[in-house]
């Protein structure tokens, strides 16, 4: 309107509640309430301005609904020819498809985030009913036995059976802290306290964490003896627990199983592969998903999230992680740190 009338212009665009948005302060307080008539079809949208001083006003209109007004300051002369009102009306033809196929857009996109909130709600509900039926089941009827044959139970059927209460419990407290954890990384609401930790200290902690289950497998570490890293020890312990249990799972028991460090002046990865079958072709990055299994596992039942929160904690360190084929399944996270208080000291110095 600028280059060829040589007047300003502004497009005046209804709010939620159907209410012309003037956010240049463009136009006057009648003016403005002459566009809300027009937009409301109370004025015609062909009547012509009352005199060559009054500012010009065009309804935009879409396929089905008018989608607001164009204002106009008074042309030079008035209108002028009708060249000129066919060429203004052109305009804002050419402003109503605009705003017509920016607005299907937006609620295209907004169809699919419902959509896809939807199909994340479906997920979770399907993964923590799928994760809590075997163990609420296996709860009610070793409580259930417990009770009512109590008299008749041995010693150690009676400890079996609540060893296996406790297992399941156990079980189910895992899967909730682990939805709990990677929600709370998602949602912004945990953040890294990051520290120069000692290799040894961590792998130590995976040790501890897992018990004696690394001793149905051949379990390797790699790593420098004096190696440190920059992290939050409590995350990274936790994502290198999820990627060797991962390991241990799909991993014949008698298997080898390898962590591995690598540290670098700037960056240092952390490694776990494995013997085992390895990942599905062309799944690698899917794995990362919430309640994504793979059909691989030989023992017991993950919760589907321990990969995904691996993915978490890698973002929250600024890092990432990536899964590949290498023999077997190699998932690796490569994460960025500072320099070593060792080589800060030595460039002072």
């Amino acid at each position: 309107m600028q280059t060829t009338f040589g007047v300003p212009s502004t497009l005046l665009l209804p709010d939620e509640q159907g209410r012309l948005q003037d956010l240049q302060a463009f136009c006057s307080t009648p003016e403005l309430q002459q566009a809300q008539a027009l937009l409301a079809g109370v004025r015609p949208a062909t009547e012509a301005p009352p005199d060559s001083g009054a500012q010009l006003q065009v309804l935009l209109q879409g396929t089905r609904d008018a989608l607001g007004v164009l204002a106009v300051r008074p042309l030079p002369g008035g209108i002028g020819t009708p060249e000129d009102r066919r060429l203004l009306d052109a305009m804002a033809n050419q402003a109503a498809l605009t705003l017509e196929r920016a607005l299907y857009e937006q609620r295209s996109a907004g169809a699919l985030l419902e959509a896809e909130t939807e199909r994340l709600r479906n997920t979770l509900l399907s993964g923590i009913s799928h994760d809590f039926r075997t163990p609420l089941t296996t709860i009610i009827g070793a409580a259930s036995s417990l009770l009512e044959q109590d008299q008749v139970l041995d010693a150690p059927r009676r400890r079996l059976l609540l060893d296996g209460l406790l297992g399941e419990a156990r079980r189910v407290h895992g899967s909730m802290s682990d939805l709990l954890d990677l929600t709370r990384m998602e949602e912004g609401h945990l953040r890294p306290l990051c520290e120069w930790c000692p290799v040894d200290d961590l792998v130590q902690e995976v040790r501890e964490a897992l018990g004696a289950r690394l001793a149905e497998h051949r379990f390797e570490v790699q790593a420098a003896a004096d190696a440190i890293v920059w992290c939050d020890p409590r995350l990274i312990v936790q994502a290198a627990v999820n990627l060797v249990d991962n390991a241990l799972r799909h991993t014949p028991a008698g298997g080898r199983i390898e962590l591995q460090v690598r540290v670098q002046p700037l960056a240092w990865a952390l490694s776990v592969g494995d013997d085992g079958p390895g990942l599905p072709p062309g799944q690698e990055q899917a794995l990362f998903k919430k309640f994504a299994r793979s059909r691989t596992e030989t023992s017991g039942g993950g919760t589907g999230l321990g990969l995904a929160i691996c993915a978490a904690v890698a973002r929250l360190h600024q890092g990432r992680i990536e899964a590949r084929n290498a023999g077997g399944a190699c998932f690796t996270l490569s994460l960025p740190q500072p320099p070593t208080p060792g080589a800060i000291g030595s460039e002072a110095d």
